[in-house]
């Protein structure tokens, strides 16, 4: 339906963007094709790069990736999701300590986000600093993600807190991902 839309028109940049969304999955190369389109027909906008970025991570290409994510951050106003996709991608590039500022924005913009406090936490837990994340973590505990309760059992078992991680293994008996 894309492609007919764009047969019609072009010209249409949320065609674009939408057929680029679509294709990501089942052909990451096609998607970066149609953000590249949308972006040539002057569509400067946050979430285009953002997904440009995702895209290009997909195909294992980081330098793409990074610059692409670096300019949804310049677009993204109070945007939360740019920089929650760009501190993920940085976190699972091994670039701890320049994820964890900017997954800090992404928090800042979304507070109640279980997984901006999971995805900080993790970040945290990686740089040494658990009890900081534990208490970015600890109020996305009403979570039913898994990984968020797999998480604090790793960080009330290192704080020796039987009690709590006690509660966590409980929980994580039930949880199905």
């Amino acid at each position: 339906m894309f492609l007919k839309s764009l047969a019609l028109n072009p010209k249409d940049l949320d065609t674009w963007y939408f057929l680029g969304r679509a294709s990501y999955s089942a052909d990451p190369a096609a998607a970066v094709d149609s953000y590249r389109h949308a972006l040539e027909r002057g569509a400067p906008q946050g979430r285009v790069y953002e997904h440009l970025g995702r895209a290009y991570e997909l195909l294992g290409q980081a330098a793409d990736a990074d610059k692409s994510y670096r300019r949804a951050l310049e677009l993204a106003g109070d945007s939360f999701s740019p920089y929650f996709a760009y501190g993920t991608f940085l976190f699972k590039a091994g670039r701890i300590a320049d994820s964890l500022p900017v997954l800090e924005q992404a928090l800042r913009r979304e507070p109640g986000s279980a997984e901006a406090r999971l995805e900080l936490s993790r970040a945290l837990f990686h740089a040494g600093e658990t009890e900081q994340a534990l208490g970015v973590l600890q109020p996305a505990r009403e979570s039913n993600d898994c990984r968020v309760h797999q998480l604090l059992l790793r960080l009330f078992t290192l704080k020796a807190n039987t009690r709590e991680a006690d509660k966590e293994l409980n929980f994580l008996e039930t949880c199905r991902p």
